[in-house]
């Protein structure tokens, strides 16, 4: 008990000091160049505790486009079969992503297995034998006919009680961010940003 006193005292005396600082006019002046950066980096901290606390547990796995992290990587806290991250060969990527080297790899949770290849074609996966299909920020990517793909060749592999789960940045804020520049998408690979609706 003394411990967890002592451990909620220092956290306040913390608050304290921090927040007049971080409020003041002066850090907001100081940082106001780096807003979109801030506001990019809770957005990504958003995700991960989605990733941690709202996704369902299930053993057979497909993460499309998890070459930028796969669920694992974002926190995802349930043990599992397979993983199969499927995403582009580094040759077809956009110039960012080139370098990203995907190796199937074991985790303490389970084993991830790599499959290159575009997510509009799952013919490697067959009918009804996946419990989640987990799409993070790659819907985008692709156009609205190929999303069209995307979720029919999802309905075929999942289970009857499989889960779709996806995010996609919300066009609504990236029209905040892009404003500077005229609008356009938030990354220079987008080829549809979704609104809410």
């Amino acid at each position: 008990e003394n411990e967890s006193a002592e451990s909620i005292a220092k956290l306040r005396a913390a608050k304290e000091l921090f927040y007049p600082l971080y409020l003041s006019p002066e850090f907001i002046l100081k940082t106001a160049d780096k807003a979109i950066d801030f506001h990019l980096y809770f957005i990504h901290q958003a995700r991960v505790k989605m990733v941690m606390t709202l996704l369902p547990a299930s053993k057979i796995i497909v993460d499309l486009g998890g070459a930028n992290g796969s669920i694992v990587d974002m926190g995802y806290p349930y043990a599992f079969e397979k993983i199969t991250v499927v995403d582009l060969p580094p040759e077809d990527r956009c110039e960012m992503y080139k370098d990203i080297q995907l190796k199937p790899r074991e985790t303490a949770n389970g084993p991830i297995y790599i499959s290159y290849g575009s997510m509009t074609d799952l013919s490697a996966f067959p009918d009804n034998s996946v419990d989640l299909v987990w799409s993070g920020e790659s819907i985008e990517h692709i156009n609205e006919d190929d999303s069209k793909k995307v979720f029919a060749e999802t309905k075929r592999i999942l289970k009857k009680k499989g889960f779709f789960c996806l995010d996609t940045p919300n066009r609504l804020l990236t029209e905040i961010h892009t404003a500077w520049r005229g609008g356009d998408y938030i990354h220079p690979e987008h080829k549809k940003e979704y609104y809410p609706e």
